[in-house]
């Protein structure tokens, strides 16, 4: 049965391990069981349910050949040096609601994703969450968006808007057509990527702070808040692992959302 481990936050512990199913890559599946930390957790006072991502590194960024690249990708090596959570989903409407005292969304409904947020809003939810929460890094979005895969989306080489919720008159290269929804689907209701995470890529752009080194790529050297992973509103090829754009802090759109990460500390 699952327990609670002695971490640092109210939280519940929901499963101790991914199921060893072949579903997660064996290396990836290794280094959780090597943080000694517990995979799904739920923290009490959100209900946002997270995942245990653990230290690694990886290459970010698109390659010249891929499609839809933009000049901002550039390749780079990059180490995730400790674990941390992240959620397993974008932050819902009804859990915003549980920390915070009112809804800003567009499109409204408890389990459609928070929308129409700036990232100091984003800061504001992390801090009432308590010590350790806080909105993900770029590198450690797309670490979790590509979930061990090199492929321009998290499963293959193109995606189909039943699977991921993006503008379905607009696909990838020469992609078949499918649903324009004009709007987010409710968080946790598409199918999740190999790491079990869900709508990282289209339903809402997502808030990270961005790499040191891509500050200035954007439309104002001081801004070092990014956008990531595309929506709802967006072609296919925004919706790419590699996808980003940069956003002052203060940008709101009913197309913004997020998903909350926190720190932690391995076990010895």
């Amino acid at each position: 049965m699952p327990r609670d481990h002695d971490l640092d936050w109210d939280m519940e512990v929901l499963e101790e391990q991914p199921p060893k199913d072949g579903a997660i890559q064996l290396t990836h599946w290794k280094r959780i069981v090597a943080a000694g930390l517990p995979w799904r957790v739920r923290d009490r006072r959100s209900g946002i349910e997270m995942l245990l991502c653990p230290a690694a590194s990886l290459i970010v960024g698109s390659s010249i050949e891929e499609h839809g690249r933009q000049p901002d990708e550039t390749l780079l090596s990059v180490r995730i040096g400790r674990p941390f959570y992240l959620g397993a989903m974008a932050v819902s409407q009804a859990q915003w609601l549980r920390v915070m005292p009112n809804n800003p969304s567009v499109h409204e409904g408890a389990g459609l994703p928070v929308d129409n947020i700036s990232a100091w809003q984003c800061v504001e939810f992390a801090k009432a969450c308590g010590p350790g929460f806080r909105f993900p890094s770029e590198a450690e979005w797309e670490y979790a968006a590509r979930a061990g895969s090199g492929t321009p989306f998290s499963h293959a080489d193109e995606i189909l808007a039943e699977e991921v919720n993006y503008n379905g008159r607009h696909p990838y290269r020469d992609g078949p057509t499918g649903p324009n929804r004009r709007a987010p689907v409710p968080v946790g209701s598409l199918p999740p990527n190999r790491w079990g995470f869900h709508e990282m890529l289209g339903n809402v752009w997502e808030w990270c702070s961005a790499l040191r080194s891509r500050v200035g790529h954007g439309t104002d050297e001081r801004v070092d808040t990014v956008l990531r992973g595309g929506s709802w509103g967006n072609h296919a090829f925004s919706c790419r692992c590699a996808s980003r754009i940069v956003r002052m802090p203060e940008y709101r759109r009913m197309t913004a959302g997020f998903r909350i990460a926190r720190d932690v500390t391995p076990s010895a």
